[in-house]
C-alpha cells in the first residue's frame, strides 16, 4: 500500500519540522538512528524527539545536537556517507534530496554538482535531516506529497555568501512549478533543505476533490512568529488505484463569433493532439448572441498545450479550467470478422460498444442502414464471442 503525502505549510518548511511531521506520522526514531550508526556518525550526531508547542498548538518537535565541528563539506563527501546506508531505497533517496542541493546551487555559482561545496547545508544536522526524511519517504510509502498551502517569508538574511534575499536564491530555484506566498516580513521559513526534500518526493499544488486521511499530525519547528504558530500540518491518504481513478482537467471558452465548421476543426484537433473528449454546448451569451461553450478534456499534464490550443484557434481572450475526478473502467478491443471488413466491439466489464466508425462504414459499403449494420455486427458478436457482453 502506499499513500499521498498532503501538507499544509502556513508557516513555512523546515527540514527539522519535515522531520517532526514524519515522526507524528509514524516514522520510528529508533530506525533513523539505526541508520546514522551505519554512516558511521552515531557518535556525532544525537537525535532528538520531544512533545513541542507553539502558539496553541502542540506536537512532536525534532532537533540534533552535533558532537562534532561542522565543516563545510563537498557534495561528493556527503554522497560517500549516504552510501553507507545499507537500504538502498533509502539511500537512493537521501541521495536524491542532497543532488537537488547540488544541482540548484551548482547553477546558482556556475560550477558543477561534483564540485559543489556546502556551507550551511553541510552540516551534521542537514544531514540528518536528509537521512530522516528519506527514511520517512520511504518507510512511510509515500507516493505523492501535496502542497495545499506554503508560506515562504520574505526580507533579507546573511549567508556565508553575504546577504540574500528571503526566499534564499536556491530556494527559488526549487521552487519552479510550485505557488508559494511571501507575506511574513523578515523571516525565512523555507529552507533550501526542505525545498530540496519537496522536489526529490515529486511535490506538486493540489488541485482539488476530495480527500480520504488515514493519519494526521503536527510538526513543531523552533522559530517563533508574532501571527501564527510555527508548525507544519500534514496527512497520510491512501493512495488511490490510477488504473480507475485520476485527475482530470476541463477547459472551457465561450465563443459567439465562429462558425459551427470553424468549432467543428478545433475540436477535432484536439483530440487527434490528444484530448481525452471535446463537446460543445449551446448557449446564449451577451447582447441576447447566440453562442457555445467548447469543452475540452485533457490530462493534468496536458493542460497547459490545450489552453494554448484554444486561445490560439479559437480567438477568445481566455478560457477557464477546473479539475475534475474521473474513474475509468477496464476495457479490451475485439474485431467481429465479417469477411468484407471487420467491426471493433469495446467491451467492458458491464457491457460493450461497437466502434461507431467501423459501423458507419460497413452501412456504406453494404449500402444499408445503420439499424441493419447494427444487427450483423451483433448476430456475429454472439456468435464469434458468446461469452462477452452483447454491444448496446
Amino acid at each position: 500500500m502506499t499513500y499521498d503525502l498532503h501538507l499544509w505549510c502556513q508557516s513555512g518548511l523546515s527540514g527539522d519540522m519535515f522531520a517532526a511531521l514524519a515522526f507524528g506520522l509514524g516514522l520510528d526514531i529508533d530506525l533513523c538512528r539505526s541508520i546514522l550508526d551505519e554512516m558511521g556518525l552515531g557518535a556525532e550526531i544525537e537525535l532528538l524527539l520531544e512533545a513541542g508547542e507553539n502558539g496553541a498548538f502542540h506536537g512532536p518537535k525534532f532537533s540534533v545536537v552535533s558532537h562534532a565541528k561542522a565543516n563545510p563539506r563537498r557534495f561528493a563527501d556527503i554522497v560517500a556517507l549516504l552510501d553507507l546506508i545499507k537500504s538502498r531505497d533509502i539511500a537512493d533517496m537521501a541521495k536524491k534530496i542532497m543532488s537537488e542541493l547540488a544541482t540548484i546551487e551548482a547553477g546558482l555559482h556556475g560550477t558543477s554538482p561534483e564540485e559543489v561545496t556546502f556551507h550551511e547545508v553541510g552540516a551534521w544536522d542537514t544531514i540528518a535531516d536528509v537521512v530522516v526524511a528519506a527514511t520517512a519517504l520511504i518507510t512511510l510509502e509515500i507516493d505523492t506529497t501535496y502542497i495545499h498551502y506554503l508560506e515562504v517569508g520574505k526580507g533579507l538574511r546573511m549567508t556565508s555568501h553575504g546577504a540574500v534575499t528571503i526566499p534564499a536564491p536556491a530556494t527559488i530555484e526549487g521552487l519552479i512549478g510550485i505557488e508559494f506566498h511571501s507575506s511574513v516580513n523578515n523571516k525565512e521559513l523555507l529552507t533550501p533543505t526542505a525545498v530540496a526534500i519537496l522536489v526529490a518526493c515529486g511535490a506538486r499544488n493540489f488541485e482539488g476533490g476530495g480527500i480520504l486521511l488515514e493519519k494526521v499530525a503536527i510538526g513543531v519547528g523552533e522559530m517563533h512568529l508574532d501571527d501564527r504558530s510555527n508548525h507544519v500540518r500534514g496527512g497520510l491518504a491512501k493512495r488511490k488505484d490510477q488504473s480507475l481513478d485520476g485527475r482530470v482537467v476541463l477547459i472551457q471558452a465561450n465563443l459567439d463569433d465562429r462558425s459551427p465548421e470553424f468549432i467543428a476543426s478545433m475540436l477535432d484537433e484536439a483530440l487527434k493532439v490528444g484530448a481525452l473528449d471535446v463537446w460543445q454546448v449551446a448557449i446564449t451569451g451577451k447582447k441576447s448572441r447566440a453562442g457555445v461553450i467548447v469543452n475540452v478534456l485533457a490530462r493534468l499534464d496536458d493542460k497547459q498545450f490545450m489552453e494554448e490550443l484554444l486561445l490560439s484557434r479559437s480567438g477568445s481572450l481566455g478560457v477557464r479550467s477546473s479539475y475534475l475526478d474521473r474513474r475509468t473502467l477496464p476495457r479490451e478491443v475485439l474485431t467481429v470478422d465479417l469477411s468484407t471488413s471487420k467491426v471493433r466491439v469495446k467491451v467492458g466489464p458491464y457491457n460493450s460498444k461497437i466502434e461507431s466508425d467501423d459501423l458507419i462504414e460497413l452501412a456504406r459499403g453494404r449500402s444499408i442502414s445503420l439499424l441493419e449494420a447494427q444487427r450483423i455486427v451483433v448476430k456475429e458478436f454472439i456468435r464469434q464471442f458468446p461469452d462477452k457482453n452483447l454491444p448496446l
